[in-house]
């Protein structure tokens, strides 16, 4: 069984990869909305998912927000549990 934040991060991820782009980017309250889950709470859960944009791309400023890119949806879902801290094997 994964942590609350595991499961947020992987409804965010999936959220992303549908609707997101670089052109496309999608701001805080819309993912946390999107995925049913307290906005300061989603926010950490981007910032380890962000961390050396490994998973998630974050682009600041008016026209920034968050998105996937192409080449980090070929990733496997294990890479977001790693970035979560879970080990993978639960």
């Amino acid at each position: 069984m994964f942590s609350k934040a595991t499961e947020y991060a992987l409804r965010a991820t999936i959220f992303l990869a549908q609707k997101s782009s670089e052109e496309n980017k999608l701001g805080i309250e819309e993912i946390a909305t999107a995925i049913d889950s307290p906005k300061s709470f989603t926010a950490k859960i981007l910032q380890q998912l962000t961390k050396d944009n490994r998973v998630v791309s974050s682009v600041r400023g008016p026209n920034g927000g968050f998105f996937i890119a192409a080449k980090a949806k070929k990733l496997p879902v294990r890479t977001i549990l790693l970035a979560m801290g879970e080990d993978g094997n639960t």
